[in-house]
Parts: C-alpha cells; sequence; structure tokens
C-alpha cells in the first residue's frame, strides 16, 4: 500500500514552496494523486517504481515539466495528453508494458533523451522523425523487427541502443545519422549491415555481438573514428583486410565466430595488436595444421605399444614402461594423419601410468585436444579407474573427444573381456569411439587410426592461419635440443625473424 500520509506531505510542501521538483518514486502508488496536476510550477517529476497503471488526462496542465521520469511501472500505453507537454526534454518510460507509442509523440520538438527499455513495442510511429531534437534514443529489450526510415531524421542523435530487439535489418537512412558517436544493435537477427554505415564517420562505439553477421561491408573499414568494435558471436568466416586500418580501436572483440584464428589470439579484445597480427595473418600467413592427442590410462595398459604401432606399424614386447613426466621421457612424437583435408600434423603425448604421476597430469591436459584412453581389455574390475581418468580429461580437457582404446585382446585366453556401458558412457563424456585393439597382432589399429584421422579433422582450430613470423619462430624453437630454453634466447630468437613488438613477442610466447 502507498504511503498515502507521506505523499501527501510532500505533495503539500511542493505547493507551498512553489518546487519545481517532486519525487514520489518508490511509493507503491496505483494512480497519479490529482492534486500533482495542480503543481503547474513542476519542472521535473519523479513517479518512477510505482504501480501506474495509467496517467490521467490532467497531466496536460504540467506545462512546463522539462523532465518526466516514469520508469519501472504498469503503462500499457500513453495518454495523448502527453504529447502537448511540449517543454519536454527527458521522458523516462523504460521498464513498463508499453504496446506502442501515440502518433501525437512527434509534438514533443524538444525532447532531447527518450529511454523506452524494457517494454513491449514492435514498431515505433513514422512521427518520431519529428523529434529532430533527440540526441539519446534508448529501446532496448522490446521487440522491433525494423527500425523506420524516418529515423534518419533524428540528425541530432549521438547515442542510440536497440539492444536485444528482433532487428533483421537496418535502413539505409540511417547513414543521415552523422553525429552518431555511439550505436549497440546487441542481440538482435541481423545477417548484413547497409553499405551507407559508411557515412558514420563520428562513430566511437560499434556493438554488433550476438548477431547472424555472415561477413562486413568493406566500407566498415572507413569508421577510422572507432574505438570499440564488439564482433563477437557472430557467423563471420572472413575479415576485410583493412579491418587493421582502424587503428584508434582500444577493443576489439571477435570471440564466437568461425575464423580461422587461434582462439587464444582472440580471447583479449583490448590486446588489439595482436588481433591486428592474426588477422594480417590470414593473407599472409600459412594454416597451423597441427593438432594435439594425448595417451593416458593406467601402467601397463599398453600405451606406448599402441603408439608404436601407430607410428612405425611395430610391436615390441620387452618395451619398459614409461616413467616420469619429463619431457626427455614423455616421448612427444609425430606422424602425420591424413584425414579428409590437408595433413595435420599429430603430436603424440605418451604418458607415464603410475598413479604417482597422475597429479602432474593436470599441468598438460589442454582443451581443443584429442584423448586415447588406454584401457587393459583382461581388467574386469577398472571401471573405477576408468571414470577417474574421463572426469580427469572432462575436468581438464572441456569437450575434448577421448577415443577407448580396449587393448590386448589377445591376451585374453579364454577370460571374459572387459564388459562396458558403452552407451551410459557416452551419453556422460564425449566419447565417440571404443576400439578393441592387439599391439602384438596389429588387431584394431587400422580402426583405431581411422577414428584418430575422422577426430582430428573434426577438432576446431587444427587448420587455423598463424603469420609466418609466428610459425618461424615455433619451427626455430622446436629445433632446439637443450634441456631448456632461456627466455633471451626466446627474444633473440623473434628479433631475427622480425618480430620485435614487445608486447606481441610476450602473447605468442604464451601460446
Amino acid at each position: 500500500m502507498a504511503d498515502d500520509q507521506k505523499v501527501l506531505e510532500l505533495i503539500e510542501q511542493a505547493e507551498k514552496e512553489g518546487s519545481t521538483e517532486l519525487d514520489l518514486s518508490d511509493s507503491d502508488l496505483t494512480a497519479l494523486p490529482s492534486r500533482v496536476t495542480e503543481l503547474n510550477s513542476l519542472t521535473h517529476l519523479l513517479v518512477g517504481g510505482n504501480l501506474l497503471t495509467g496517467l490521467p488526462p490532467e497531466i496536460v496542465r504540467l506545462t512546463s515539466l522539462s523532465n518526466l521520469f516514469l520508469w519501472s511501472n504498469l503503462l500499457k500505453g500513453l495518454p495523448e495528453e502527453i504529447t502537448e507537454l511540449t517543454n519536454l526534454c527527458v521522458l523516462d518510460l523504460r521498464r513498463n508494458q508499453l504496446i506502442e507509442l501515440p502518433s501525437r509523440i512527434g509534438n514533443l520538438t524538444n525532447l532531447i533523451s527518450l529511454d523506452l527499455d524494457n517494454n513491449e513495442l514492435t514498431r515505433l510511429p513514422p512521427e518520431i522523425a519529428n523529434l529532430n531534437s533527440l540526441i539519446r534514443l534508448q529501446l532496448r529489450n522490446n521487440h522491433l523487427t525494423t527500425l523506420p526510415k524516418e529515423i534518419g531524421n533524428l540528425t541530432h542523435l549521438s547515442s542510440l541502443d536497440v539492444y536485444h530487439n528482433r532487428l533483421k535489418t537496418l535502413p539505409s537512412a540511417i547513414a543521415e545519422l552523422t553525429n552518431l558517436d555511439r550505436i549497440d544493435l546487441r542481440n538482435n537477427e541481423l545477417t548484413s549491415l547497409p553499405r551507407e554505415f559508411a557515412k558514420l564517420n563520428n562513430l566511437t562505439y560499434l556493438d554488433l555481438r550476438g548477431n547472424h553477421l555472415a561477413s562486413l561491408p568493406q566500407e566498415i573499414t572507413v569508421l577510422t573514428a572507432l574505438t570499440y568494435l564488439d564482433l563477437s558471436f557472430n557467423k563471420l568466416t572472413s575479415l576485410p583486410p583493412e579491418v587493421t586500418k582502424l587503428t584508434r580501436l582500444m577493443n576489439f572483440d571477435l570471440r564466437g565466430n568461425q575464423l580461422p584464428i587461434p582462439p587464444e589470439t582472440l580471447a583479449d579484445p583490448a590486446d588489439v595488436k595482436t588481433i591486428f597480427a592474426a588477422i594480417a595473418g590470414l593473407q599472409s600467413g600459412e594454416r597451423l595444421n597441427e593438432a594435439k592427442m594425448l595417451v593416458v590410462g593406467d601402467g601397463k595398459a599398453g600405451k606406448s605399444s599402441v603408439v608404436e604401432q601407430l607410428i612405425h606399424g611395430t610391436f615390441n614386447p620387452k618395451k619398459q614402461t614409461t616413467l616420469g613426466v619429463d619431457l626427455d621421457e614423455m616421448q612427444v612424437l609425430q606422424s602425420e594423419v591424413k584425414g579428409e583435408g590437408e595433413p595435420v600434423k599429430l603430436n603424440i603425448w605418451d604418458f607415464g601410468g603410475q598413479e604417482i604421476q597422475h597429479s602432474t597430469h593436470q599441468f598438460f591436459l589442454t582443451t581443443r585436444s584429442l584423448y586415447v584412453l588406454v584401457v587393459d581389455a583382461r581388467k574386469g574390475d577398472q571401471i573405477g579407474n576408468i571414470e577417474y581418468w574421463l572426469k580427469l580429461i572432462e575436468s581438464f580437457g572441456g569437450d575434448s573427444p577421448i577415443v577407448i582404446v580396449i587393448n590386448q585382446i589377445d591376451q585374453l585366453k579364454g577370460q571374459r573381456p572387459l564388459n562396458l556401458d558403452r552407451k551410459a558412457l557416452q551419453e556422460k563424456y564425449n566419447i565417440p569411439d571404443f576400439i578393441e585393439t592387439s599391439c602384438e597382432t596389429g588387431e584394431g589399429i587400422p580402426a583405431l587410426k581411422e577414428a584418430i584421422a575422422r577426430e582430428v579433422e573434426r577438432l576446431k582450430h587444427v587448420h587455423d592461419f598463424w603469420p609466418r613470423e609466428w610459425l618461424a619462430i615455433k619451427r626455430r624453437l622446436k629445433e632446439e635440443r637443450a634441456d631448456y630454453i632461456p627466455v633471451e634466447a626466446y627474444y633473440k630468437i623473434c628479433g631475427e625473424e622480425s618480430l620485435n613488438d614487445g608486447d606481441i613477442r610476450e602473447f605468442l610466447l604464451g601460446l
């Protein structure tokens, strides 16, 4: 219930003092008291955070009003009389239930700021064109599918926010808003931008995240005043190379697209120099064509023998157990896997399986990798160990695929083979295949190679482009045979490969 006495006191005080401002916000009002409309000296009226479902026609008497705040009420419509308040400069109607605006809204020619956020609007009346004093127009969280072409008349507009609507296109007339400094078009359904966007040469802030853009018009690259450009979570597969001419950018967000650029490169939108270097690499660089495969499992399951069969097609029954996790002993091997696309260089990491080493695995398990979990077919009681490995991989490898290899099937000698509830495991983890193998006979190895090739081709960012100098530095580091490489040696190699920017050198070191 409204605190009627307090509201009455506030009105009486304003009446007695001839106040220019009255604040009745958050007073649980269900109707505007009629006495308020008699306070003809009011210039600021705040009635936000109430339960108003309508406004009295008598509001037209408040001819001196310049600021009217009606946020967070239950208004479904506005009386025509509100359009007679021609001295209004600020009208705040956010968080109501407005379905439409009165056509005579265009009478409010002195409006500077109009806030219509969080309503139920499906369209704007063309008469909005008459609000040619508007500097700020807020339309976020409505149901707009288009903007009227008349919006081009709002030539004083500097801020336009249409975040979270249903816009599929923008009118070409938007190009007439040459004073726009900021435009927020997040979370709409835009598939393209009008080429006329190039005329918005005062734009410093452009947010287009969460749309359906598959490409950008070349013209966007002439918006050289931009300091903030968000294109994240669209469907971009390429970019105009001239985008690197936007040298004033301080934030450039391209995450969540389908660009052939390592996601680490795009992880920090503020690192514009590195992002520009990666974009330049799309033109002059080379594809990485590399993937990482981690072979894990309990000790004596035959992991190293599986790797030997995959690489060399041989089997050594006297092969020593892999010990430790030092690089010397982890056998970082390489093999070419040929899938449907270009050949991929597969870096195979063969882990020792002893339990004492398990705590160190977390330092090497990574996302966007292929995992091969080798289990012993003779051990029917190892389901707990299998779940341990699957949970460990999920924790550090994210949604990386896991091929489970049931090895040493030739050693069963009449024993019942390992019985796994394959369907239940596949519902819980990303397991594309179970392959039964024998390293001694070679059984199952061709099927395992085929599964690996298929899954490697499915991995994201395997075929990303890297700038040529990045790849050259990577190759040089790979050729080093020392136990460790001093960072000074890395910097020296960078200089020799013409990478002298300190920020990019530090980023590449992390990558």
